[in-house]
């Protein structure tokens, strides 16, 4: 990591001393190439103008031998004059034209001869600007600026031919590269690509790419990207951190540079996936403002198990490759268990709120037998197509076990049960739920019960060891009539509305003999068959 940090600072400082070097250079060889025609021209017009010089010199020197002379003194003036001319030649002024110098090679040399620039054509036809320094041609470094077949370039070369320095364009577009010395492919590129996506690669002795940092454009945006890469014969693992139109990921790729691990936003949300072979999400966990879950797809796509949590519980459910099979909930009222058929319609509830409950459902999702456990005890109903319940069966320790029959609006119309008395009882109602008759036993005895729909008891008939009675009562449900035993022999009790017993019809047990005996209000004998008042 430590040699990729310095590679990086390296790479970066040198991509920008070599942007300013290569304007730099421009301008210079622009002024060079200007300079040395000027001084081409100022070199010639000094050899031309030393000959004239001479040339004067020399006539000067026959004019002091000869003396003067018109032809020579004409010769002498026309030889200063152009002497004149070309030195005003030498000295114009800087806007000045000068010659087009035409020519295939220049070359620059130092005292001993030693090449130090060229300026030229290459093999290929492409101008060539080539500055040498070293011993000697074959043990020279080189700074090349030139053309190659897709643009301009700048190379750097060292004493053995590499190129460490590469400045130019390629066919991706412009490009910045940094190698290590040698014929190693160890180095850092910049590239920007036809697509306006700029790369910064690290890369290997054998030039493969272990560390990028890229900018991407997408919607309009430049997206950053930083990747690292594992080679080996088998392909290369990669890891990339970046950003897409959702928010900042990071993918873990397998060999084949295939998806396998997702760290990211999904539309805002914080999101990690986990991809098979083929880049098909398997697993997901989400994080929304709402929920937070785990997600299972299987190899075609399809949802197949979920664990999803929001403020209000918890749910997990399985699916088959169309349908939610089975759902387990957490809510605050408790957790309840779903299990359903092939269309995706619960069959079977399994639940705990208060009381725990099993229930199972017909094919349109109706609970049609439910049984419920609680701490007073259990109970088990039966309902129809609509859902009523019809039939109910409840066991409690207090009263024991008991059944009730309902009707098609579901109202109670036959209950059978044990009552206080621990023997058995029936009892049936009519349609709007009043009690209409009952029938029980205990140890006391048996006893039959009939209502009418309003006021209730209308008539009993009770069995015990003393005996056998039939009691009918009044719609205020008052006792107004007895039949049964007294003393072992049978009687007729008539009461009056206010429970008061006014006529007694039996038999006298100290003589035998049929009893008739009425009775006042207050329950004082007013008239007794057989006596002298009934006489």
């Amino acid at each position: 990591m430590a040699r990729r940090g310095q590679r990086l600072g390296l790479l970066a400082a040198a991509a920008g001393t070599i942007g300013a070097a290569v304007v730099a250079l421009v301008l210079v060889i622009g002024l060079q190439q200007e300079l040395a025609s000027m001084r081409d021209a100022l070199a010639s017009r000094t050899t031309e103008l030393g000959d004239l010089r001479a040339q004067v010199v020399s006539l000067e020197d026959q004019l002091g031998d000869q003396g003067p002379a018109a032809a020579t003194t004409t010769r002498l003036t026309s030889l200063e004059d152009r002497v004149v001319a070309l030195e005003n030649a030498t000295t114009a002024p800087a806007g000045a034209v000068h010659p087009v110098i035409t020519a295939r090679h220049f070359q620059l040399v130092d005292d001993q001869g030693q090449e130090l620039a060229v300026l030229g054509v290459d093999q290929v036809g492409f101008p060539e600007l080539r500055l040498v320094r070293g011993a000697s041609p074959a043990h020279a470094a080189e700074l090349v600026l030139g053309w190659t077949q897709h643009g301009p370039a700048l190379r750097i070369l060292d004493a053995a031919g590499n190129a460490p320095v590469f400045v130019g364009v390629t066919d991706r577009g412009p490009a910045l590269t940094l190698n290590a010395p040698g014929d190693s492919g160890a180095g850092a590129s910049l590239q920007v690509d036809g697509q306006g996506a700029s790369t910064l690669a690290l890369t290997d002795n054998d030039g493969l790419s272990h560390a990028a940092l890229a900018l991407y454009p997408a919607a309009g945006v430049s997206v950053p990207s930083l990747s690292f890469s594992r080679w080996t014969v088998f392909g290369h693992e990669r890891l990339s951190l970046g950003y897409d139109t959702n928010g900042p990921q990071v993918v873990l790729s397998n060999l084949e540079d295939a998806p396998r691990i997702r760290l990211g936003f999904d539309q805002g949300n914080p999101s990690i996936s986990v991809h098979d072979a083929s880049a098909t999400p398997r697993v997901e966990m989400v994080d929304t403002e709402e929920i937070v879950g785990l997600r299972l797809w299987d190899a075609a796509g399809q949802e197949r198990a979920a664990l999803l949590s929001n403020q209000e519980g918890s749910v997990l459910r399985v699916n088959d490759a169309t349908q939610i099979r089975a759902a387990l909930v957490s809510s605050p009222d408790g957790p309840v268990l779903l299990l359903n058929d092939a269309h995706g319609t619960p069959r079977t509830g399994l639940s705990f709120f208060e009381d725990a409950a099993l229930e199972f459902y017909d094919d349109q999702g109706i609970a049609r037998t439910a049984l419920a456990l609680s701490d007073a005890g259990s109970t088990l109903d039966f309902a129809d197509e609509r859902g009523i319940v019809r039939t109910t069966l409840t066991f409690t320790e207090e009263d024991g076990p008991a059944l009730d029959l309902r009707d098609s609006q579901g109202t109670v119309r036959a209950e059978l049960s044990f009552g206080a008395s621990g023997g058995p009882g029936l009892d049936l109602r009519d349609a709007q739920g009043a009690m209409a008759a009952t029938l029980s036993s205990s140890a006391a005895g048996r006893l039959l019960g009939l209502y009418d729909g309003e006021n209730g008891r209308r008539m009993s008939l009770a069995i015990n060891d003393g005996g056998a009675g039939l009691t009918i009562f009044d719609a205020q449900d008052t006792l107004r009539t007895h039949l049964g035993f007294l003393a072992e022999d049978l009687a007729l009790w008539l009461a009056d509305e206010n429970k008061e017993l006014r006529v007694i019809v039996g038999f006298d047990p100290n003589t035998l003999e049929p009893l008739f005996l009425t009775l006042d209000a207050e329950g004082n004998e007013t008239w007794r068959s057989g006596s002298a008042a009934g006489a």
